[in-house]
């Protein structure tokens, strides 16, 4: 019930019932934390997270990650990294992608960085996170190091799948690829309507 909750983004339902369990897991931690997340409840995940040991509960990956993504996503990022720097264990791919995301968010160039070049020294294969800090880099005109990932990614093999986009017309699915081309059924005439609004649109502006 309470990852229904938290699913669905009501977070102070998901702590109501939270609150009447009386000997939680560490399931019931990973759900009301990711309650906690997604109804930014910040400061109510980390009261939960720091009464695991009163349970006699030890945080597992799962439950650092949930909170370097209830800290990050509120742009906590130096408290997010200092937690993971406290991990009784290392941290995997899940809980620094997770702070590299944030980083993205929030702009901060530093963090994302030292958070990146962690994800690389553990051979993510992730192209995600190959691109996120690529783009953390090209926000900030680093085209230098923009083009060292590419070749990272190069020698390691990872690649980035293909864009696409989706509409729904007469209740069917249409997904339109980047570059496919002359590979869509209907390519001519989506061509020919582009051709058209293109030139309304030089004629408008």
């Amino acid at each position: 019930m309470i990852s229904g909750y938290a699913d669905h983004g009501l977070g102070e339902k998901a702590l109501e019932i939270f609150h009447r369990v009386k000997e939680p897991d560490q399931v019931s931690f990973i759900a009301i934390l990711s309650a906690c997340n997604h109804g930014g409840l910040v400061d109510e995940g980390i009261k939960i997270f720091n009464s695991m040991k009163n349970f006699g509960i030890v945080p597992r990956e799962g439950h650092y990650a949930c909170m370097v993504d209830i800290l990050g996503r509120s742009g906590r990022l130096e408290e997010a990294l200092e937690l993971i720097r406290t991990m009784p264990v290392k941290a995997t791919i899940d809980v620094w992608g997770a702070l590299l995301g944030a980083c993205k968010t929030h702009s901060n160039l530093g963090v994302g960085i030292y958070s990146g070049t962690q994800l690389m020294g553990l051979s993510c294969e992730n192209p995600g996170h190959y691109v996120m800090l690529s783009n953390i880099l090209a926000d900030c005109y680093r085209w230098e190091e923009v083009e060292v990932m590419r070749k990272k990614m190069n020698e390691r093999g990872v690649k980035k799948g293909a864009g696409y986009s989706s509409i729904e017309v007469d209740k069917r699915i249409h997904s339109f690829v980047a570059n496919e081309k002359t590979q869509h059924p209907e390519w001519g005439s989506l061509l020919r309507v582009l051709r058209r609004l293109n030139v309304q649109m030089k004629v408008m502006s």
